[in-house]
């Protein structure tokens, strides 16, 4: 705190801090490297800068590869085992924000495991109460467990201040119990038409 509070005490709030604008880009890159013996595949979407927007998009997350009962978990690795590792995670700041999601799998299968996640987010108009609930609990208990821990409080801050939502920290099962059906599923309406993709294969 002492080094902190010498070292940028003259700093007042994004003051001195360039005020870039980012251009939003999609991209669908294939690599191929020697060396790797499994094929990498991560599929990512823009999401909104607001509080309503980043909540909505990590309740997405939980949802779609939040753990074995999560959608993607059940549909590309346990009913076709077509992979070993499935998830999603989450990248928040105040200028830019993505999900994304990984998924650790044969290059043989990339093409397969893609259209999987483009079904399972046309899919998503059809959720119900039930599973927005479920969802919601699920993420809830996530981060209940998660701030027992003091380093992942201080993490916590730090993401939430880089999100441009610190004040929402405290409040995040208000903010999480707020977010509507209509919100999940006008999110993931949008994703088929416009992410990234790429993939990195053996050589």
């Amino acid at each position: 705190c002492r080094f902190a509070e010498k070292a940028f005490a003259k700093e007042k709030g994004r003051k001195g801090i360039s005020n870039k604008k980012f251009s939003k880009i999609n991209k669908k890159t294939i690599e191929k490297r020697i060396g790797i013996d499994q094929a990498n595949l991560v599929f990512a979407y823009h999401v909104q800068n607001n509080a309503k927007g980043l909540f909505t998009a990590s309740l997405l997350n939980v949802i779609l590869a939040g753990g074995m009962s999560s959608r993607l978990w059940q549909e590309i690795r346990e009913k076709r085992n077509l992979a070993y590792g499935v998830k999603a995670s989450g990248a928040y700041y105040r200028d830019f924000s993505y999900n994304l999601i990984y998924v650790g799998t044969k290059k043989e299968n990339i093409a397969k495991v893609r259209g999987l996640i483009l079904k399972e987010f046309g899919k998503l108009k059809e959720m119900d109460e039930k599973e927005l609930s479920d969802g919601k609990e699920e993420f809830i208990g996530n981060i209940r467990v998660s701030l027992e821990s003091s380093e992942s409080v201080i993490e916590g801050l730090l993401d939430a201040e880089m999100a441009g939502m610190v004040d929402k920290f405290y409040n995040y099962e208000k903010e999480i119990r707020k977010i509507k059906l209509a919100d999940i599923k006008k999110l993931a309406a949008g994703v088929p038409k416009k992410y990234s993709f790429f993939a990195l294969l053996p050589k």
